[in-house]
């Protein structure tokens, strides 16, 4: 008698079995991960962290943090994706000398979001309306870093009058196209785009992924801060933010920077990451020396240009960090800051 059919079936339905097993188990899997994380993310939000406020911008509240006493105020633009609680070692450090302000962007953190897309006049808009509610006038010396110092640029320029000085960090400036423009596309796509990894990230928090490994893109982040980084990396609103200001709005916001003026009077510090060290883990990345100083000396001749706009401006040089001065650095740019306070007293 023949028994190849049966076995041959019997082998057949076990493959069919195994493969569901392998396709079912993960999609329940993340599936209850991803309704965990809408949970975990409600739940979050409701509880703003004290001392913050929420403060209404016109049917939206943004959430902010107020310390310190005196003049100038002090306040601080974060770069695309971060939030204010990376900020709050350098802000208790300022508010010896001056008010200084940390707020969190629509989209970002325990902010509501706002209707995209979103210009660089929507979001100084925002910045202005939040100032006005909480009594806070000028002038104002900005501490604007990555993405958020191309918007603080915007506002000096758009509010002269209000403005006694920025300090720039590691800063997102009008001549960024260049690195687009001048470096091979191999290298820019690989290594410069944020575009991939955004949208990679994205989908792995919607999964609820990052919440689940407690991930963050930082590194030397101070324990106590790290669960609001997850918290920021867990929310799908957060993203939606991100998206749209790096692959929406940051041509055209580069553009309405460009056409807004100089800053001529107003002095102007950048800080710069350390060449050597940027050189170093480009090298590790397999370029060769040449192509990493190509890249290191176009991100110098961009932050010297910014320096240049002010006739008050200077530039100064990280020795210890490449990436996240807010951690890796701190002492520089509060060094930067309190140098500007002295300045414009």
């Amino acid at each position: 008698m023949n028994n190849k059919g049966p076995k041959k079936r019997r082998r057949i339905l076990l493959a069919a079995i195994i493969m569901a097993f392998l396709i079912i188990v993960p999609a329940i899997f993340f599936a209850v991960l991803s309704l965990h994380n809408t949970a975990a993310s409600r739940e979050w939000l409701s509880r703003p962290a004290r001392p913050g406020l929420m403060v209404d911008v016109g049917g939206r509240s943004l959430y902010c943090t107020v310390r310190g006493t005196g003049r100038p105020v002090v306040i601080i633009e974060t770069d695309l994706g971060s939030t204010s609680p990376e900020w709050w070692q350098i802000q208790e450090r300022l508010s010896r000398l001056a008010t200084v302000v940390t707020y969190d962007r629509a989209g970002y953190g325990w902010s509501g979001s706002a209707p995209l897309p979103r210009s660089v006049d929507d979001i100084t808009g925002d910045l202005e309306s939040l100032l006005k509610n909480l009594n806070l006038n000028g002038p104002y010396l900005f501490i604007g870093h990555g993405l958020g110092a191309l918007y603080v640029q915007y506002y000096a320029l758009k509010n002269p009058g209000k403005i006694s000085g920025l300090v720039l960090v590691s800063p997102v400036t009008v001549a960024y196209p260049r690195l687009k423009k001048e470096l091979s596309p191999v290298i820019y796509k690989n290594l410069l785009d944020r575009t991939p990894g955004l949208k990679i990230t994205s989908f792995l928090a919607g999964l609820g992924v990052i919440r689940f490994f407690k991930a963050v893109p930082y590194l030397n982040v101070p324990p106590d801060v790290r669960p609001f980084i997850v918290e920021q990396y867990s929310l799908e609103k957060s993203f939606n933010a991100m998206l749209d200001e790096y692959t929406v709005g940051l041509k055209k916001n580069i553009v309405s920077v460009a056409g807004a003026g100089r800053f001529t009077r107003r002095p102007v510090t950048v800080v710069h990451h350390s060449p050597k060290l940027y050189r170093k883990e480009l090298m590790s990345l397999s370029l060769s020396y040449d192509e990493a100083e190509m890249i290191e000396k176009l991100y110098d001749q961009m932050d010297r240009a910014a320096v240049r706009h002010s006739s008050r401006g200077r530039l100064l040089y990280s020795g210890k960090a490449v990436k996240d001065l807010q951690f890796n650095d701190p002492d520089l740019i509060i060094q930067a800051a309190e140098d500007m306070i002295k300045r414009v007293r």
